[in-house]
């Protein structure tokens, strides 16, 4: 099983501030794009990014995925129950749901409103796909490496970017903490 997350970001030429850092998210798994649409080659994206790379604000986005992906990893989360993280400013989200031992299933949902324009998740990316947690854990740090890589050369440094770092560390340690634990079984 391939799990890939990568990352696209766009800013000001010379940003202020962790908000304005703008940017999706494209998940892959075998290959395979987790945050897909229907009829996504006809329709208008409000971003240059879409619809391959999905949500605005990465550093709120890949925030959330962190907390979650180490609420799995110390087992704070009760089996079969879903997280939802939302994807700011769209009404579209990525699910986790932990599904017991090392699996979770992660999905992407659109927004459940009646318009007829709005955009829907293909069947297949609704559905989801089975992860290894620790797989998970793993790939949405190297791409929050790649990002605190864009922070750092842009030297923004505000509660916005100090709260990213803080979740990723938070995460780096879950993941740490849970090999060990594993190792010894």
């Amino acid at each position: 099983m391939d799990l890939d997350i990568d990352t696209v970001i766009e800013t000001d030429p010379e940003p202020t501030m962790g908000a304005l850092v703008r940017g999706g998210l494209c998940v892959t798994v075998d290959g395979q794009r987790l945050n897909a649409y229907v009829d996504e080659h006809t329709s208008t994206w409000p971003r240059s990014w879409y619809p391959e790379y999905v949500g605005e604000i990465p550093l709120v986005t890949l925030g959330k995925l962190f907390q979650t992906a180490a609420r799995i990893l110390r087992d704070e989360e009760r089996l079969y129950d879903t997280v939802r993280v939302p994807l700011p400013e769209t009404g579209e989200a990525f699910l986790c749901e932990y599904l017991g031992g090392e699996s979770l299933r992660v999905a992407f949902q659109t927004t459940n409103e009646p318009d007829a324009n709005a955009r829907q998740a293909t069947p297949k990316a609704a559905r989801g796909f089975i992860v290894p947690a620790e797989t998970l854990a793993t790939e949405l740090l190297r791409c929050g490496d790649e990002v605190t890589t864009v922070l750092d050369r842009l030297e923004l440094d505000d509660a916005d970017v100090d709260r990213f770092r803080d979740r990723k560390q938070e995460l780096r340690t879950a993941l740490n903490s849970h090999r060990e634990n594993t190792s010894d079984e």
